[in-house]
């Protein structure tokens, strides 16, 4: 059974999000709560970017226990300006990439494959110069990697390797692969180079950003990149944390491995908020695990049997990411008797006999097909109208009052 090592790259890509706006103290704060959530590495952004990015990427790295990587294109003036923002610190990483792709070769760099292949054997070169090989992490990432020829993309990383890499991502820039591909990819990669970590980078234009980072994981990649939510992060966004981690932990009997007993997913949603509130974008109601609509039943039938037992139509219960919610009741004209029955009674403390709920849920019918949702409010106005008591008297025993003059 493997190790799972998780690289954390909000900080990074929510920084490429459009509309997405950070100050160098909200970078700080965000990456001591992922530190407190626990995960093994964070990327926190570019040091070349600006002298203040430079600077917030030594402080954070200063402040938190898990490892800190500057990004760097694979050139010499960001490879020292990564050095520079942690030269001071014991916890000095670098991840450095150039693109590969015929795409990226033709339109973006204009370069012959030739003369990547030489400046990766070059600037990394001059990285380990820097980031010593006993201590540091020099991580190459042949960007668009799925979309790069089969042969030419094993020339990169080996040339990578004989430079000193000592971490290989595979990043899918426009998440162009499919699962299959990811897994025949991987496999044979850590076939050849069994010495060697290799990681994984997705994005979701295809949708495929969990299914695919698991994928890879499940044949032997032992470096897992993704964000937080809520943002969906640079342009169609990255593998979820959350998603990737409750997959793993719902289904052992498919994914074999072992993540850090560290981690605390109870942390989940408060974390999430907090990032919410800090890039003032919230997560779509039906965001999968950490929002409301997923402890939340609309259809009778899932009602039904929520009631029964909630395990039926919830595998995930909001304990786990810590929601402090009560059963949460949605009245539509699509709920049943026994779901406005339980509404009544936790709401409002009422047990109707089988005549009075037939009456009231006859009013309420009318009403939510006329509105479909039906509140509470709406529910006290009908049970008023049938003369339910919804007053009640609370009889105090054995109290004291302590009256303190200060």
């Amino acid at each position: 059974m493997k190790n799972i090592k998780i690289f954390d790259t909000t900080l990074r890509d929510w920084a490429q999000t459009a509309w997405v706006n950070m100050t160098s103290e909200s970078k700080i704060a965000i990456a001591n709560e992922i530190d407190n959530f626990w995960v093994d590495m964070i990327e926190a952004w570019f040091s070349i970017s600006s002298k203040i990015d430079k600077k917030t990427i030594s402080l954070i790295a200063d402040r938190v226990k898990a490892r800190v990587f500057s990004l760097a294109r694979l050139t010499e003036g960001d490879i020292e300006a990564s050095y520079q923002s942690l030269k001071n610190s014991n916890n000095r990483w670098i991840h450095t990439f150039i693109w590969t792709s015929p795409q990226h070769r033709e339109y973006k760099l204009q370069m012959s494959k030739k003369s990547i292949l030489k400046s990766i054997n070059k600037n990394i070169s001059i990285a380990r110069k820097k980031f010593k090989k006993d201590n540091d992490s020099i991580m190459f990432s042949p960007e668009d990697a799925l979309r790069t020829e089969i042969d030419y993309l094993y020339d990169t990383i080996n040339t990578a390797i004989i430079s000193w890499a000592n971490i290989i991502n595979i990043p899918d820039t426009v998440w162009f692969s499919q699962p299959e591909e990811i897994w025949k990819l991987i496999k044979e990669l850590t076939n050849y180079h069994k010495n060697i970590d290799f990681s994984i980078h997705t994005h979701n234009d295809l949708w495929n950003a969990v299914a695919n980072t698991l994928s890879a994981a499940n044949n032997w990649a032992t470096i897992l990149q993704w964000t937080f939510p809520p943002a969906y992060w640079e342009r169609a966004w990255n593998a979820d944390l959350i998603q990737v981690l409750m997959n793993i932990i719902k289904r052992p009997d498919i994914y074999n491995f072992n993540i850090s007993d560290k981690i605390d997913l109870t942390k989940s949603s408060n974390l999430v908020q907090i990032i919410s509130n800090h890039i003032w974008k919230r997560v779509s109601d039906n965001h999968p695990i950490v929002w409301w609509n997923v402890f939340r039943h609309s259809s009778w039938i899932h009602q039904d049997w929520a009631n029964k037992h909630k395990s039926t139509y919830e595998i995930i219960s909001p304990e786990e990411i810590w929601y402090k919610i009560e059963q949460s009741f949605i009245l539509t004209n699509q709920s049943g008797t026994s779901w406005l029955y339980n509404a009544i009674k936790t709401y409002f403390w009422i047990e109707l006999d089988e005549l009075k709920l037939k009456l009231v849920f006859n009013e309420f019918k009318n009403l939510s097909s006329t509105w479909n949702i039906a509140t509470m409010d709406n529910l006290r106005d009908i049970l008023l109208k049938f003369w339910c008591d919804l007053w009640r008297k609370i009889e105090l025993k054995d109290y004291i009052i302590n009256l303190d003059n200060n």
